[in-house]
């Protein structure tokens, strides 16, 4: 819910990573907290694509507001991120 909301603030919120960084980042934790919140899901199969298609959804809201814009390159990071949780949890399976 806080990428939700941060998503339809106007004011700018930054940690200093960039925002492409921020992205990536954000997803990054949301793909790690769905998998260990629901171990038994398939990351690959159903997190992935479901976080993939939020981000999408992010982005297209954020098109028809007058303060923030879509941005493909956002979207990137957003999956970016996801594949890179989906490693980590693939690295500590083995």
């Amino acid at each position: 819910m806080a990428i939700l909301y941060f998503t339809t603030v106007p004011v700018p919120i930054t940690t200093g990573a960039g925002d492409k960084g921020e992205h990536l980042l954000a997803f990054l934790l949301l793909g790690l907290l769905a998998r260990l919140g629901w171990p038994n899901l398939s990351y690959g199969r159903f997190w992935l694509p479901l976080l993939a298609l939020f981000g999408g959804g992010i982005e297209l809201v954020q098109h028809f507001l007058p303060y923030r814009s879509a941005d493909l390159l956002d979207l990137l990071a957003d999956i970016a991120g996801l594949l890179l949780a989906w490693s980590f949890t693939l690295l500590r399976r083995s």
